[in-house]
């Protein structure tokens, strides 16, 4: 099985070229607000070093969010484009479960809680285990920033790729828990977006209609305004 793992959720962003669970090439970049277009001009490279042609890929595997916008339409859009040819399956993978993928690894029993700055006073909020990494997606939540400490347990380790902007908030609702904050920022990688299409389409959980969309935390800004007014 070749995959082409795409992951675009923060500014730190990754792609891969897998064979089975061996990763064949890498490259990661820091994306900019301005520049979305690095993912085009390494692809060729990844090819390149991977001995791999893009015919040859079987499944595309891209990061689905909660995370940047603008990155994450431009890695479904490449993925659901370069998969068409070939009618290659593209399998949406969220942020939260590629964040917790390697942290599952180390300590399996307890949950990770995966957090990220959902902008307007509020926090992208999931749990998860791996028994949750097999379903279809996690149910992420939005919850106000200052209620952090009531839907934490003592069990949590809690981790996010916003560690610097939230740093104060995660350490104070761990105190008040006993949860384990992750003291430093945990990003995903195309490498865990690849592994966790791998564990969910081995588990037969995907869909076999509905393709990849993105994970929205609030209504489209544009959809809102629309509603004001009509109204």
């Amino acid at each position: 099985m070749i995959t082409l793992a795409i992951e675009s959720s923060t500014s730190q962003c990754s792609a891969a070229i897998l064979r089975d669970d061996r990763v064949l090439a890498e490259r990661a970049w820091t994306d900019s607000a301005v520049d979305h277009q690095r993912l085009f001009r390494l692809l060729p490279d990844l090819f390149r070093d991977s001995g791999v042609a893009a015919a040859e890929v079987s499944r595309y595997a891209v990061d689905v969010g909660p995370g940047r916008f603008s990155g994450l339409r431009v890695a479904l859009a490449t993925a659901n484009a370069m998969a068409q040819p070939g009618r290659s399956r593209v399998v949406g993978v969220s942020a939260g479960e590629a964040i917790a993928r390697d942290l599952l690894q180390t300590d399996a029993e307890r949950p990770i809680v995966v957090l990220g700055d959902a902008r307007r006073g509020s926090l992208w909020f999931v749990r998860l285990t791996p028994q949750t990494l097999r379903q279809r997606v996690p149910e992420y939540r939005s919850i106000p920033t200052e209620q952090l400490g009531d839907h934490l347990q003592a069990a949590d380790r809690v981790a996010t790729a916003d560690w610097e902007r939230l740093a104060a908030g995660i350490e104070s609702a761990c105190r008040a828990t006993r949860a384990e904050p992750v003291r430093s920022a945990v990003h995903p990688s195309a490498a865990s977006v690849a592994s966790i299409a791998g564990i969910k389409e081995e588990s037969g959980c995907l869909d076999p209609v509905t393709p990849a969309s993105i994970i929205y935390i609030h209504p489209a800004v544009a959809a809102v305004q629309r509603t004001v007014q009509r109204t």
